[in-house]
């Protein structure tokens, strides 16, 4: 049988490359000549790091109906908007701008997710979602964003670090304290809670979707994290890019979901 898209499911169209960073971020980073540093990190591979010319990874799981139509309008409405904030030059988003950043993400997220070299654990109903909205989920998944200060690979001196992706499954890996009996009924049937991390610059974007409509989740009021990531999805009042502290601050990338509180649906749903 033909390879299927992973966004529409279609078996009778051609599947086509994609690129993982978008050629338009050239605008935007300096030229650079030498190889990049590349790092993906998910929980069932771990760190991998390597090296390859910039803005060249593909992947190649995506219809071109998809790649060419939908997928090409969302990066070309995202540009103006997270160009400036990858070369951290400051911003203000109101809702209209919040939700193409927001979509900008969920789509970015599950395609970075292609390059890990073992299978992710994301439901295929996350990615016919995303499809479906042409964007963000509105009531599955939530959105943050902030800025990283410090560009420096602590690996390779004097380069920088621009790129960098962590998938991370979080349902078993929510914080030891009390979760409230509905929220760990959802989790004990499977309910799935998964976060993507990604960075360009200083772009810092955090996305967690699920399958429990309704979800609450913040940062822990007074934390570091409270000051560092802003919330674009769902949207809401005017915010201004960068936050006040920098994500730099919360420490290992692929942990910041320890600095979230997590609550069941004002209305609990236990079938989503």
């Amino acid at each position: 049988m033909p390879n299927a898209c992973r966004f529409c499911g279609t078996t009778n169209r051609q599947i086509t490359k994609e690129h993982v960073w978008p050629d338009w971020l050239r605008e935007y980073l300096p030229a650079l000549r030498q190889h990049g540093h590349i790092e993906r990190w998910n929980s069932a591979g771990g760190r991998q790091q390597w090296q390859q010319p910039v803005l060249t990874a593909t992947v190649r799981v995506f219809c071109g109906a998809c790649n060419n139509g939908w997928m090409s309008q969302l990066e070309d409405a995202a540009k103006r908007i997270v160009g400036p904030m990858v070369v951290g030059n400051a911003v203000e988003l109101d809702a209209n701008a919040q939700q193409i950043v927001a979509n900008w993400v969920a789509l970015k997220g599950l395609v970075a997710a292609q390059t890990s070299s073992v299978e992710q654990p994301i439901p295929e109903s996350h990615y016919r979602r995303v499809y479906h909205f042409k964007g963000a989920p509105p009531n599955t998944m939530r959105v943050w964003i902030g800025r990283r200060l410090n560009l420096a690979n602590p690996n390779w001196p004097r380069r920088a670090q621009l790129f960098g992706a962590h998938f991370i499954p979080v349902t078993d890996k929510l914080p030891v304290f009390p979760v409230p009996p509905d929220f760990e009924r959802y989790r004990s049937e499977g309910g799935v809670f998964n976060a993507t991390i990604f960075q360009v610059g200083h772009f810092f974007a955090l996305a967690l979707q699920h399958d429990w409509p309704g979800l609450r989740a913040r940062p822990n009021p007074g934390s570091a994290a409270a000051g560092a990531l802003r919330p674009i999805w769902p949207a809401g009042r005017t915010v201004e890019w960068p936050p006040p502290r920098p994500v730099d601050d919360l420490g290992n990338p692929h942990k910041v979901t320890r600095f979230l509180q997590i609550a069941p649906s004002l209305v609990p749903v236990f079938d989503p």
